[in-house]
């Protein structure tokens, strides 16, 4: 599992669509995206461009913290490095 599918975890993605509204992204425009972009969009929407504060946000960031990662970094691209180097152990 990586941060891709924590990301996109169905509380996640409904969450996303009580903020994002229909005439922006409709929900058949979001599972024709693949995985990562739909991570992209929910990592925008929910934890960049709100605080994240939701049950669901929060339990991503205590996963990061639990596995010794910053929780406060702002770059997916750094926490998607970090689960492929975990992936191969």
């Amino acid at each position: 599992m990586g941060i891709d599918e924590l990301l996109t975890y169905h509380y996640l993605v409904a969450e996303l669509f009580r903020v994002v509204p229909q005439s922006r992204l409709t929900y058949a425009a979001f599972w024709k995206m693949g995985k990562q972009a739909q991570a992209d969009l929910i990592w925008r929407e929910l934890f960049l461009n709100r605080s994240p504060i939701s049950e669901a946000c929060r339990g991503v960031l205590t996963t990061l913290q639990r596995l010794g990662l910053d929780p406060a970094d702002r770059d997916l691209a750094r926490y998607r490095k970090w689960f492929r180097r975990a992936g191969r152990r």
